[in-house]
Parts: structure tokens; C-alpha cells; sequence
């Protein structure tokens, strides 16, 4: 229990063996961590290593787009060619979804909605087309990327159409670039990559405003000075465009908070105190 509980294994060991045996070391901590092998599941050490890497990615990408760890995000999917990492976040998925606070997770071997740019490499091009080199560019831009990427692979060259001519093209006259679709962010891990859709959704956002008003609440019961059970009467002054959008979660806020009374409306009470929630002033009354 040492790691887990330092303090009051250290006292039973006091008590119950140093005081009864002199010769035994001076600390709980100081003796051996004894442990059966066969019990160390080396597969899971490993899954979990991976998944700690997917973590911390996600939380990158929400640093990226200053996104509230608080708030949860529509939908992160993992990228990757190792089937290591795609097994780890596929069985340990439930770890994933909490730590990452996403309400969808996706593994995958690629980003489909990720959108492929072409454009004329003029080092190769520039001698060899001259005037039509805007023309050559202005159809590349227009045509799908990812269609001139499976030509070249399957063709070895992708033609171009001007006018009455036909413009030959080899992959080293192509340049390739990569956009990311609206509201998504990505970084990188060890082996792949996370894609982090931090489009805000009316749910995710009513959800999102629930947990900014419990932290809210929770820093009061502390300057109240609150048992951890203890019951409490909230009342709350607000917008009616923030009532509206934390209504859906006042079960899951007065769960959270031990308020077994959430009203919308002021009091006098112990504790009153002006909040400003993103763009909302909210004023938070409790009474023990």
C-alpha cells in the first residue's frame, strides 16, 4: 500500500513492527517492493505507454487551438501505420476517451478529410512550359488532389488539358501540400498522429458551460470551507441565454456539486459571488 498511501502505512508499520522489532529497517520505504512476475502483463506496460503518447498529444492540439482541457471536443482520431498503436488505442479506447475528453475516438491508417493541394513545381516546369505555366497551375488547383496523387502512382504521369494540347506531368513537377479542414488540429506522437475536431456544438458547448459553472461552485464550497459530503442550496442569477444552455445538465451539476436545491433565481445566503463565464456574468448564491 506504500505507494498508494504513504502516510498511514507508515504509521501501521511504526506501530505494529518497528515498535516490536528494533532490527528492521527504520521506514515502510525502506524495504523491498516484493512482486510476482507472472503477474506483469508486459503487453498492457506497452499499450499504455502508447496511449500516454496519444494523450498528450491531444492535449498539444488543444493547446494549438486554445481549447479548454475543461471542454470536451466532438471527435479525435488517431492516425497511424503501426499496428501496435492502432491495437493499443483500439483496446484501451476507454482510457483514451476520458483522458482526451472527446465524445467520439477513431483509429485509423489515415485522415480522410484531410485535403491534398497541387501546384506546379517551377523549377522543373518553368523552363519547359513558359507562358502556359499559369494554365498548368490554375488547372491543377482546380482538379482533386488526391485524383492526381493515385494517377501518378497508378499512370506514372498525370495529363493536363489546355486548349488543343496535352500536358504531360511527372510527380517531380507536381508539388504537394496538405489542409486541414476547418476546426481541426493535429500534432504528433511517436508513430502517428491525432486529429483533435474542436468544432463547438450546441450540446458540446451546453456540456462545456456545465463544468465551468461546477468549478465555479466547487472553488466556493472550498472558501466555505465544505465537508466533502456536505449538502448544499444553490441559486443562480444569470442570462437567460446561460440558463438555457446549462438546463439540459442540472441533474449532472447538482450531482456533481451535492446541491440537493438548484434555483434560478437570487437570495440572500452564506456565500454569494459574481462570476464571469466566458461571455456571461453569473451570480452564484449558496446556503449550507
Amino acid at each position: 500500500m506504500c505507494p498508494i498511501a504513504p502516510h498511514i502505512t507508515e504509521k501501521i508499520y511504526q506501530n505494529l513492527v518497528k515498535g516490536v522489532e528494533n532490527n528492521t529497517p527504520s521506514s515502510v520505504h525502506m524495504l523491498d517492493w516484493k512482486f510476482d512476475e507472472k503477474l506483469i502483463q508486459e503487453d498492457l506496460e506497452d499499450d499504455m505507454n502508447v496511449v500516454r503518447e496519444i494523450i498528450e498529444a491531444s492535449a498539444r492540439a488543444r493547446d494549438i487551438a486554445r481549447y479548454k482541457l475543461r471542454w470536451p471536443v466532438k471527435e479525435v482520431v488517431i492516425v497511424s501505420e503501426d499496428v501496435k498503436v492502432l491495437k493499443a488505442a483500439r483496446t484501451l479506447n476507454y482510457i483514451i476517451l476520458e483522458q482526451a475528453n472527446t465524445k467520439e475516438l477513431i483509429s485509423s491508417n489515415n485522415f480522410e478529410n484531410l485535403k491534398i493541394k497541387a501546384k506546379p513545381n517551377l523549377k522543373t516546369l518553368g523552363p519547359k512550359l513558359r507562358g502556359d505555366v499559369p494554365l498548368v497551375a490554375s488547372a491543377l488547383t482546380e482538379a482533386d488532389g488526391a485524383s492526381i496523387v493515385n494517377e501518378l502512382e497508378s499512370e506514372g504521369k498525370y495529363e493536363v488539358e489546355i486548349g488543343d494540347k496535352t500536358i504531360e506531368l511527372a510527380s517531380d513537377d507536381i508539388i504537394f501540400e496538405t489542409e486541414l479542414p476547418e476546426n481541426i488540429v493535429t500534432s504528433d506522437f511517436p508513430n502517428g498522429s491525432v486529429f483533435v475536431d474542436t468544432e463547438l456544438t450546441h450540446e458540446i458547448l451546453s456540456e462545456s458551460m456545465a463544468r465551468e459553472l461546477i468549478r465555479r461552485i466547487q472553488d466556493m464550497r472550498k472558501d466555505l470551507d465544505l465537508d466533502v459530503e456536505a449538502n448544499i442550496q444553490v441559486y443562480i442569477e444569470c442570462a437567460e441565454q446561460f440558463r438555457d444552455l446549462i438546463k439540459s445538465f442540472l441533474g449532472f451539476i447538482s450531482h456533481e456539486v451535492r446541491a440537493e436545491k438548484f434555483v434560478f433565481y437570487p437570495i440572500e445566503g452564506d456565500y454569494t459571488k459574481k462570476w464571469n463565464i466566458e461571455d456571461d456574468e453569473v451570480e452564484i448564491t449558496i446556503k449550507k
